[in-house]
């Protein structure tokens, strides 16, 4: 979901298009993926991935996590779950900055996500 949810964030149709069909395998709903859309205020999440979204939104657009959500997730989360939390956050923030540096297109078979679940 903070995969999906920094695609959304960045507009990067690579990442945004691959980890709905990721998601989906992972058992991700119609429902979800539009949740993830709308971020952390959507009410039909959980407060944990709602934490999630958040942490996502604020390594994205402010380049950390707040120490309110960390301290938040902390009680959901082992001190391991964080760590990976914040790497994985920190590595796909890379990620989606060089697929569009190098300007890296959609296959063919992921652009039915991308009319499927617009990026609004």
């Amino acid at each position: 979901m903070a995969i999906l949810r920094i695609g959304v964030l960045t507009r990067t149709d690579y990442e945004y298009s691959h980890h709905i069909e990721l998601g989906r395998q992972f058992g991700m709903s119609d429902d979800d993926i539009r949740a993830v859309i709308a971020g952390p205020e959507a009410e039909s999440l959980p407060e944990l991935e709602r934490l999630v979204l958040t942490a996502a939104d604020e390594a994205t657009e402010g380049l950390s996590i707040s120490t309110e959500t960390f301290e938040a997730l902390g009680r959901h989360l082992d001190a391991e779950l964080l760590v990976e939390l914040t790497i994985i956050v920190s590595y796909y923030n890379a990620v989606v900055r060089m697929l569009r540096s190098l300007e890296i297109d959609v296959e063919p078979g992921y652009e039915r996500y991308l009319e499927e679940f617009p990026l609004p």
